[in-house]
């Protein structure tokens, strides 16, 4: 067979590239995964959890909920390994913009009360309270106040 070579590593925002090289990697071993991923997909066999959820934490204090982590929150699979998520705005967020939304695997204690706002959208308590600003009606900008 052929040899392992590299990859050429492209930055398309400054043109600078770069080649990393491969030769370090066994490809035996790697061939060997494929294959038995290849078997594992075949089998039609449910799939594994490869990471865990991680504590949330806001301004480096933890909250007592758990959050999926990085590479789970982009996984198309994320409902099959985590089928209890809830996608819900943060509830530990406290900035005056409409709260981020957050895949949390655990909630400490109840969940907030959540509702419909004015315009039919679902909203954590303390943003519908914010509705008393006047302004922009984009969710992530501050509204403008108005004296």
């Amino acid at each position: 067979g052929k040899k392992v070579g590299g990859w050429w590593v492209v930055n398309k925002a400054n043109g600078h590239h770069k080649y990393v090289s491969a030769k370090h990697v066994d490809v035996d071993v790697e061939l060997d995964k494929m294959r038995n991923t290849y078997d594992y997909l075949e089998n039609d066999a449910p799939l594994q959890r490869q990471y865990t959820d991680e504590p949330e934490t806001y301004r480096k204090k933890a909250s007592g909920n758990r959050v999926l982590c990085r590479e789970c929150n982009f996984c198309s699979f994320k409902k099959t390994c985590w089928p209890d998520y809830q996608e819900l705005p943060s509830r530990v967020y406290q900035g005056k913009l409409t709260p981020p939304m957050v895949a949390y695997t655990q909630i400490k204690g109840e969940p907030k009360e959540m509702w419909v706002d004015d315009d039919g959208n679902l909203a954590p308590p303390f943003y519908t309270k914010m509705a008393s600003y006047r302004g922009s009606s984009h969710p992530r900008k501050k509204a403008d106040t108005h004296d």
